[in-house]
């Protein structure tokens, strides 16, 4: 190093303190900076000083830089910006520098900006010779508030979950749940492991953490949304012009199929952003979801403008996702119809036709959302509906969904003792249960009897069979066979008269009653679309007996003197009516009443009016 030396003298682990002589000029091999020379010898040594690391802040905040030595005849202590300003820490003359204050016998307190990043140092000097210096690393980080903003996590109903609350650069956290508990103080970033996911998870919780360079705690806010695997949420809202918003929105991969079905049975096909002058979408479209990334949510709503009368009642939203259909049941109300909000009614169910040894639905609808629904076979046995599977006393769930008010239980195999009245029961979610019959009729094949026992008439008698709704079939051709063993198709006898529809068979026997050979068992035989099968179904004629007639009779004459009883009372009240009117009106032709006042009344004066 030529004519110059250097000495470097370590004072422990903790303390670096190094010992620099300098001659008339500095060499390159340091890293001193040579305008500190202030005459041709100066002791340069480093301080020992605090913080001795890189000291990272957010901006706002105070940092302390000094020399922790404490000197006895301290000259001078001078603070250096990274900028190139200096600040006299004994002095504390410079005005420009408010941020800055002395602290100590040589150091600073500095509330940092964006312009305090860089190399800060510290120069104590004592007489004219002695040095002792510290150099600083300052980063000064910029407050985000998106740090603070709300954010929504979604995780699935009975489903493990693992949630992080907090950056993961968080050195400490404290958790608060939904219900208000604050959970224990955690190192790092808050983590939650729930192994399974319910309802109590639901709702906002609030971490509190700390970060480096900061000294106050951050509060952040995270909405926990629990959804279903197919999810589907249902709103009605009335806004303050009286408009109102009908929102059905779905979680699914993909959709496809936005539709309201009207009280009237009208159907509405809603798409984003268009409308007309009754009806505008309503909603947000497509949204992402935090934390699922094959899962999207959308919005399928419309806003009713100007509610009419045809507008009140159940609206029902379908929409169509990757899972197929799903949909919902929505109510606008009056505040009349507000009173019976919970009373529901259950459709009219059509009767159900069923082969033998075939499966039948038993359906029930309601204008409601549903819990859950259940049905009860003729003979009392009493059957679960589930969407999961079936059991001896599970049945499988067919049908819409409950969310649209719609019951469908499947069972597999029809019995002759299936035959009768099922009930069909619903568990409303906002009423109580209500239910209803569906009559269930088993047979041997696809026709059945319009009746299976007829009686001749002294006119015609008619007789016939159809293919029930339900089964995928339709008629080519009908033929009947008599009791006879004869067999009639098309018939040109006055006696008979055939007729066909797509879906059933008609025979029509004129003069029946005198014709005994029509007496017994008819076969009604059609020929369908498509096979080259044939189903038939058997009818019974009877002859009318004398005993039929008697109950006709008798049926009749009770009939005839039920309705002579009832003119007869009807009768009386009119006489009665009108004679008490005539009466009155006789009554009010005479003067009125004379009645004394009562002491202490006093008297009233009333106009005199002359009648002739």
């Amino acid at each position: 190093m030529g004519t110059h030396s250097t000495i470097f003298a370590v004072l422990g682990a903790a303390l670096y303190l190094c010992a620099i002589t300098l001659g008339e000029e500095l060499s390159n091999d340091t890293a001193i900076d040579a305008s500190l020379v202030a005459s041709k010898s100066i002791n340069v040594t480093w301080g020992t000083y605090f913080p001795n690391r890189a000291v990272s802040v957010f901006s706002g905040n105070s940092i302390t830089l000094r020399i922790v030595d404490e000197y006895e005849d301290l000259t001078t202590c001078t603070a250096k910006l990274p900028s190139g300003e200096e600040f006299n820490v004994l002095n504390a003359t410079n005005d420009n520098l408010d941020d800055i204050r002395s602290y100590g016998q040589c150091g600073v307190t500095v509330r940092v900006n964006s312009n305090h990043t860089g190399t800060w140092r510290l120069d104590a000097i004592i007489g004219e010779e002695i040095n002792y210096f510290a150099t600083f690393s300052v980063t000064v980080v910029e407050y985000s508030n998106t740090s603070t903003e709300s954010t929504v996590l979604h995780v699935e109903r009975g489903k493990s979950a693992n949630m992080t609350f907090g950056p993961s650069d968080a050195t400490s956290c404290r958790l608060t749940n939904p219900s208000g508990q604050t959970l224990p103080l955690e190192l790092g970033s808050c983590q939650l492991e729930i192994s399974t996911v319910t309802s109590v998870h639901e709702g906002f919780w609030t971490a509190k953490y700390s970060i480096a360079g900061r000294m106050d705690l951050i509060e952040h806010v995270t909405e926990v949304v629990v959804y279903d695997d197919s999810s589907f949420n249902a709103s009605v809202t009335v806004s303050e012009d009286g408009s109102v918003n009908l929102l059905c929105r779905v979680r699914a991969s993909s959709y496809s199929l936005c539709q309201f079905v009207k009280p009237n049975g009208e159907v509405l096909n809603v798409l984003e952003a268009i409308g007309d002058d009754r009806y505008l979408y309503y909603g947000l479209g497509t949204q992402s979801l935090t934390g699922i990334s094959s899962v999207q949510e959308h919005d399928c709503g419309i806003t009713i403008l100007k509610p009419a009368y045809l507008d009140y009642g159940a609206w029902r939203c379908i929409v169509g996702t990757d899972s197929g259909l799903s949909g919902a049941v929505l109510t606008v109300s009056t505040r009349r119809r507000d009173e019976n909000v919970n009373v529901r009614t259950p459709h009219i169910t059509e009767d159900v036709y069923v082969t033998k040894g075939d499966s039948f639905t038993i359906k029930c609808s309601v204008d409601a959302e549903l819990r859950y629904c259940w049905v009860r076979s003729p003979n009392g046995t009493a059957y679960s509906v589930s969407s999961t599977g079936s059991s001896p006393s599970v049945l499988s769930y067919d049908g819409m969904g409950l969310s649209l008010g719609e019951c469908g239980a499947v069972v597999p195999a029809s019995e002759e003792t299936d035959e009768g009245d099922w009930q069909c029961r619903m568990g409303t979610v906002d009423g109580e249960e209500v239910g209803t019959n569906v009559n269930v009729v088993v047979t041997d094949t696809a026709l059945v009897p319009t009746a299976s026992v007829v009686y001749l008439e002294q006119t015609s008698t008619q007789l016939s069979c159809f293919i029930p709704p339900g089964y995928e079939y339709s008629i080519n051709y009908c033929r009947w066979i008599q009791p006879n063993g004869n067999g009639i198709q098309q018939s040109t006898n006055s006696r008979y008269k055939t007729g066909q529809t797509i879906t059933s068979c008609e025979l029509e026997l004129v003069m029946g009653r005198k014709r005994s050979h029509d007496v017994g068992n008819w076969t009604c035989v059609a020929g369908l679309d498509g096979s080259s099968g044939e189903v038939s179904a058997t009818i019974q004629v009877h002859r009318l007996t004398a005993e039929n007639n008697r109950n006709d009779k008798s049926y009749s004459v009770s009939l005839i003197l039920t309705i002579g009883m009832a003119v007869t009372i009807i009768a009386g009240l009119v006489v009665v009516t009108i004679r008490s009117r005539l009466l009155k009106n006789k009554k009010s032709d005479l003067p009125p009443r004379y009645q004394e006042h009562s002491p202490g009344l006093p008297c009233s004066t009333f106009p005199v009016t002359n009648q002739s």
